[in-house]
């Protein structure tokens, strides 16, 4: 598998090198097994590390071999093993074993301790005594040797996994037995650079928000940080009004009087400020997440592809010039929509209006209106209306993946052009759909036009109070008829 390919399956991971640790451990062993039934002086128990890249799912751990763990196994990972002074010779002690954190764990350590490197198959088993131990993934030297998928990796390029609490034994998937040779299945991903946008049901006008995660590279010795920027580019003919909503690192905030925000025309940048011998004022740790969250407002003439990609710019003490990595691109698709409005003689009618909802389907091929209306539309003089930007139906979210009412557009007639019948309840629905297919790949530049809409006319005259068309008719049925031509109206009025 070639290592673009792993980068962008991490995008679905990040976990910032998820480990089956300590809380994954525990949810797979959730009951007291009686301390009676294990045997405490076993020596020859053991913990096999499985070192998986990029993987692209995870798991529930179990403590059992999986022999379709994903990911591409890693060579050169190098584990500390480290037992723990946490006996497993009551029921407490299980209790507390199974609650136990990485960070908790951090004061228990004993001087027990084993290391060992991953091969060429990723995979790495070490004898241990029965008890509890805290695994961690050392930190691997700039000149290590790291293979995956017979490509050599970066070391500065890997996010190590986090640390994990391993207890040996754990009860076996039937619940039956204690298991005493514990698999663990540590995940790492290779300087993962993600974007994401949510942009579900965001037409023409809407915010749709995007957010930002790049990993901190790993800065080494004395090594500091001199430069860290996350850049977006951004489509500036159909965006606007970009807003910065929040930045961290790892889980906290940011204070903004860290960081600068420029704006010019297409390219947001947020730059992380620094203070004496260059070095950033805020310490981003080694292979932290920093996120970034962007608001954007979709332009009311968007119409199209809305690409969007960002870049992390960073350097440190050590580097001659800045590195400059991009994340993966995503895309939103709104295009606009043409009503065409026609009498049964082909005449184009004005004046016709509707309201635009999304809807659902329902019995007997029929569609039931979701939520308030949309937009609204008025035919014009060539019987034609055009909509803002819609979002498509077969696309949200940077996905194929569309909630069931996101997939359906529907139009309400709410009054017909003067001297034409309004069609009543489901005779006045059109229904249709917005593809990505419909705005015209690859340009996406076409503007999908309806089937025609007709209107029956009115069996009677139909005579509107104001315009010159309706006054001229008025005229001329009160000089035919005389007063009858007020009774018609009134009656014309009632039945509409």
């Amino acid at each position: 598998m070639a290592i673009k390919t792993m980068r962008a399956v991490a995008g679905s991971m990040l976990a910032f090198a998820l480990a089956f640790g300590a809380s994954a451990v525990a949810a797979a062993d959730p009951q007291p097994v009686p301390a009676s039934n294990i045997d405490v002086q076993k020596q020859d128990a053991s913990i096999t590390i499985h070192k998986m890249l990029n993987p692209d799912q995870t798991k529930t751990a179990t403590g059992e071999e999986d022999p379709d763990a994903a990911g591409t196994p890693l060579q050169g990972v190098t584990f500390k093993i480290t037992k723990l002074n946490l006996g497993l010779d009551s029921n407490a002690d299980l209790e507390r074993a199974a609650q136990l954190t990485p960070e908790a764990a951090g004061g228990l350590k004993t001087d027990t301790t084993f290391q060992v490197t991953t091969p060429e198959a990723g995979v790495v088993t070490q004898t241990v005594p029965v008890g509890v131990y805290l695994v961690e993934e050392l930190t691997p030297a700039a000149e290590a040797t790291l293979m995956a998928g017979g490509e050599r990796i970066n070391p500065k390029d890997l996010v190590p996994a986090k640390p994990f609490v391993v207890r040996v034994p754990m009860r076996n998937v039937a619940g039956n037995a204690w298991n005493y040779d514990i698999h663990v299945y540590p995940k790492n991903s290779t300087d993962a650079l993600i974007k994401e946008v949510k942009d579900a049901g965001k037409n023409g006008g809407g915010i749709i928000a995007y957010t930002i995660k790049v990993a901190a590279p790993l800065v080494q010795g004395e090594a500091y940080r001199t430069k860290f920027v996350v850049k977006d580019n951004y489509d500036a003919a159909k965006l606007e009004n970009l807003t910065v909503t929040s930045v961290k690192v790892g889980d906290q905030l940011v204070d903004p009087v860290n960081y600068d925000i420029a704006d010019n025309d297409g390219e947001l940048t947020v730059t992380f400020k620094t203070g004496a011998e260059g070095r950033l004022v805020y310490d981003i740790p080694n292979n932290f997440e920093v996120a970034v969250t962007v608001d954007a407002r979709i332009k009311s003439t968007a119409q199209g592809e809305i690409k969007n990609k960002a870049f992390r710019i960073d350097r440190d003490s050590t580097m001659e010039s800045d590195s400059t990595k991009p994340t993966n691109e995503v895309n939103t698709y709104v295009g606009a929509v043409k009503v065409v409005k026609k009498g049964l003689g082909g005449e184009a009618l004005e004046g016709a209006e509707f309201e635009l909802y999304r809807c659902v389907p329902k019995a007997g091929d029929k569609w039931e209106l979701k939520g308030e209306a949309i937009q609204t539309l008025t035919t014009i003089k060539d019987g034609t209306a055009t909509t803002k930007p819609l979002h498509v139906t077969d696309f949200e979210d940077n996905s194929t993946t569309v909630a069931d009412e996101n997939q359906n557009y529907c139009l309400k007639e709410t009054k017909a052009p003067a001297g034409y019948v309004t069609p009543k309840d489901d005779a006045a629905i059109t229904h249709f759909t917005l593809t990505r297919e419909n705005l015209g790949a690859p340009g996406y530049t076409t503007i999908k036009m309806l089937p025609e809409i007709t209107n029956e006319p009115s069996d009677t005259p139909d005579l509107p109070l104001t315009g010159g068309q309706g006054v001229a008719l008025l005229v001329l049925l009160g000089a035919g008829v005389g007063g009858a031509a007020v009774y018609s109206a009134r009656r014309n009025s009632t039945k509409a």
